[in-house]
């Protein structure tokens, strides 16, 4: 599955993506790296990881904001939490440097349906469909 969803989604493919998971005081984000289930599947999908900083046994790091600016022609997918994401998005949009990140401006940032990042094959396999929704659907993202 992952070779096959990687062939579809090579040719639109074109920039580093963080991933992350907004806190709900909208400073802060979990972001998942190469080590995590999310950052590798992402990988072998052939979509690179924008975040290159260390993170915990599983792969995951809290981080500021002001963090995302440190690739600046990245995209970024975020996990919709449903209301808890909705406050950070709030929080986030009054934020003059947020509003300031060159993937806010120039539109590079998608939501998509929380994945629970321990959960193994079932969560991998859910991810790449998730992926393949985002970059090949109708309504697809220039992450």
């Amino acid at each position: 599955e992952l070779r096959e969803a990687g062939a579809r989604l090579a040719p639109h493919v074109s920039r580093p993506v963080y991933f992350v998971r907004f806190l709900e005081d909208g400073r802060h984000a979990a972001v998942f790296g190469t080590r995590s289930l999310i950052g590798d599947v992402a990988g072998r999908l052939g979509i690179p990881n924008a975040w290159s900083g260390r993170g915990n046994a599983s792969g995951v790091a809290t981080i500021g904001i002001a963090d995302l600016a440190q690739v600046p022609e990245a995209g970024l997918i975020h996990f919709d939490r449903g209301a808890e994401t909705v406050r950070a998005l709030a929080r986030l949009g009054a934020s003059p440097f947020w509003q300031a990140l060159p993937m806010v401006r120039a539109g590079r940032i998608a939501a998509m349906p929380v994945i629970y990042p321990s959960g193994g094959v079932a969560s991998a396999l859910r991810l790449i469909q998730q992926l393949e929704t985002l970059y090949l659907g109708e309504a697809e993202r220039r992450v």
